[in-house]
């Protein structure tokens, strides 16, 4: 199994080779100081790209990670789009869950910058995961406000602090 930083180094220089990548980030519990280290932990990391389609399209620049024995993409049958609500929606941002013949396990994503910076995914999730919302929201903008935003039209709960 190739190590942590291994597969950090990896991450990264794919990022900085292809020219589609403005950044890559980290997340998850990996990208948590508080949660410990085990060997069952997957790298959460989403690319920031210019355009999501050529990635969705032609999925072969995941083939850099390593030899793929389980894949699952966003929009499987089975998969996770259903259950996050991002089902058939590529415009924005397109994932893949992989587990390599090593044994390392990457949830792998690209999103557009707009994404990144509104935070769509992350807060759309968390929002669908309670009746009561509670958020601190300076400006009418960004991802915490578009968080406030989609609660409130699914009907949630929500105090601002």
């Amino acid at each position: 199994m190739r190590t942590e930083q291994e597969m950090m180094d990896l991450i990264l220089e794919t990022a900085r080779r292809d020219s589609r990548v403005l950044a890559v980030y980290l997340k998850g519990s990996r990208a948590n100081k508080n949660v410990p280290k085990d060997v069952y932990q997957d790298f959460d990391i989403m690319y920031v790209v210019k355009e999501v389609a050529p990635f969705q399209e032609n999925p072969a620049w995941l083939d850099v990670f390593g030899e793929v024995i389980l894949k699952q993409e966003q929009d499987d049958d089975f998969g996770y789009g259903e259950r996050f609500g991002i089902r058939g929606d590529y415009d924005k941002s397109y994932s893949w869950l992989l587990l390599f013949a090593d044994g390392n396990r990457i949830d792998i994503g690209v999103e557009t910058l707009e994404t990144m910076e509104q935070g769509k995914n992350r807060n759309r999730w968390m929002a669908e995961q309670t009746d009561f919302v509670i958020a601190y929201v300076i400006r009418g903008e960004g991802g915490a406000y578009t968080a406030v935003e989609y609660a409130r039209k699914k009907g949630k709960k929500v105090c601002l602090i």
